[in-house]
């Protein structure tokens, strides 16, 4: 068997062998390379206009949302104002004890009566809910008990139209007579002698004064020239005027069944020593 051994001398050239290519530009520096825009489309004419109606609502929704943030602080800030006027209006309310005598007239010795032989008799006392109107000093109101004979009933004094209210609730009726100031003081006595009462003062007792009246039928269609206090208490009542015992006043046909048309009210107690009594007598 024959070795063969190449010589030395028939090694290969490596100086053919091509060298490899150097690669010496970084992917960075490639990345940071400008690249060339592509110009998208315009968008189309509906999304733009779809853009622009949703930014008018916006700003209607926005308008809106003011004014009606506006609105409420207005109606506040009103009603605040309203329940100030409500509450700062000097309108005095309270209740008052009333004590009433009436005179009698007694026999003598000899059994005639005699006029300076009568003499006060206490009848009664009562409570009674009283308002005035220390703002304007307009009116005093007072809510009179049953009295004996005597319906109870809302009392209206009216300083400014010089009228007398007697509103009967129980069978809605209002009557209407004038109002006499020789025995219902006005509304700044009732409050002085309201004031002395605080200190120690007594109300006077009350002498009871019997008035007769008829009332004049039909009632009133239009309560406007009464006042606005009395149309309040009487708008929902059949209103009558009353005529004092007396004055010539038309007759009218008298309805069946009218026994209101009898009744007796006290128009309560006043800064005056005076307990007047209206005594219906029919109508008329």
């Amino acid at each position: 068997m024959t070795i063969y051994k190449p010589k030395l001398s028939e090694k290969k050239d490596d100086s053919n062998v091509p060298l490899p290519e150097v690669v010496t530009e970084t992917l960075l520096e490639k990345r940071k390379q400008p690249q060339v825009a592509v110009s998208a489309p315009p968008p189309p004419a509906a999304y733009l206009a779809a853009i622009a109606a949703r930014r008018r609502r916006s700003k209607i929704v926005t308008v809106c949302n003011v004014l009606i943030a506006l609105s409420i602080v207005a109606i506040g800030v009103i009603g605040g104002i309203a329940v100030y006027s409500h509450l700062a209006k000097k309108t005095f309310r309270g209740f008052c004890g009333v004590r009433y005598f009436e005179r009698q007239e007694f026999p003598a010795k000899d059994g005639h009566y005699e006029r300076h032989n009568d003499r006060q008799v206490l009848r009664g006392e009562f409570e009674e809910k009283i308002e005035i109107d220390l703002q304007n000093m307009q009116y005093e109101r007072l809510e009179v008990p049953e009295i004996e004979e005597c319906k109870k009933a809302t009392i209206l004094h009216d300083f400014e139209k010089n009228l007398t209210a007697v509103v009967d609730r129980d069978h809605a009726h209002c009557f209407i007579l004038p109002l006499n100031r020789s025995l219902v003081r006005p509304p700044q006595d009732f409050w002085d002698l309201l004031q002395k009462l605080k200190v120690g003062y007594y109300l006077p007792d009350m002498e009871v004064v019997r008035d007769r009246y008829r009332v004049v039928t039909p009632p009133l269609r239009d309560l406007s020239p009464l006042g606005f206090h009395i149309w309040r208490e009487c708008r929902y009542y059949d209103t009558f005027n009353l005529a004092r015992m007396g004055q010539p006043v038309a007759m009218t046909k008298r309805a069946a069944g009218d026994d209101w048309c009898n009744f007796k009210f006290s128009l309560g107690a006043s800064a005056g020593p005076v307990l007047e009594f209206v005594e219906l007598d029919g109508c008329l």
